[in-house]
């Protein structure tokens, strides 16, 4: 490993609910190397999406400190954090968050919407036949499988050149063979420096992790 590239300390996080408030996170600490792998497991409701939302800048209301890619995200504007997150940060979730109107090349180049310039559809392109996808960039959503459209999702997170990709259940909805295919994909992508963290309930994803962090009731095992 070359050097750190995320690192939460002391992260606490409650939901204010009428009566009170729920504690989530209970002081977690967590970092991830470059290149590296980790899988974060835990009972549903533990707290898995809650982290990645905090570490992913999506989510400022916690205590704590977040670092990625040297730069500490707390009490930073809105504007300031989409640039951040564009820069550092790539998201793969279950629900694979595609627009539908959109063809699977627009899905991919979304992220350059929010950078200076157009988006780059040859980039576009380029990384959906990375990940298995020629001839489809045309294609909506509703006209592509399960794995495709996590594969679209897969190739929008690397859009920006990520240090760190965070998948909420990458594999939750795809059969076994595809989340093989998924899982093969990411080996090809750490071998490029690309670190993974990992929210699952697979234990084929766990077992391809480099390590395993265990959420239980907020506080990381």
């Amino acid at each position: 490993m070359s050097g750190r590239v995320l690192e939460a300390l002391g992260v606490v996080k409650s939901f204010r609910m009428e009566g009170g408030e729920i504690p989530v996170l209970r002081g977690v600490d967590l970092s991830l190397d470059d290149g590296e792998v980790v899988a974060l497991v835990g009972a549903s409701g533990a707290g898995k999406t809650s982290l990645l939302n905090i570490l992913g800048a999506l989510d400022p209301d916690y205590e704590g400190s977040v670092v990625v890619g040297g730069n500490r995200i707390k009490n930073h504007s809105g504007r300031e954090l989409a640039g951040l997150r564009n820069r550092f940060l790539g998201f793969v979730f279950q629900s694979y968050n595609l627009l539908g109107r959109c063809s699977a090349v627009e899905n991919c180049a979304l992220p350059g919407r929010f950078c200076e310039g157009r988006p780059d559809y040859n980039r576009a392109k380029s990384l959906l036949a990375r990940v298995g996808l020629q001839g489809k960039e045309r294609h909506r959503p509703a006209e592509l499988s399960g794995g495709e459209k996590q594969r679209v999702a897969v190739a929008r997170a690397l859009y920006n050149n990520p240090k760190v990709v965070l998948c909420d259940e990458p594999t939750g909805n795809l059969d076994r063979a595809t989340s093989e295919e998924i899982l093969d994909l990411f080996r090809v992508l750490r071998e490029g420096g690309t670190s993974f963290l990992i929210a699952t309930h697979d234990d084929a994803v766990g077992e391809f992790c480099d390590r395993t962090l265990n959420l239980v009731e907020g506080v990381l095992q």
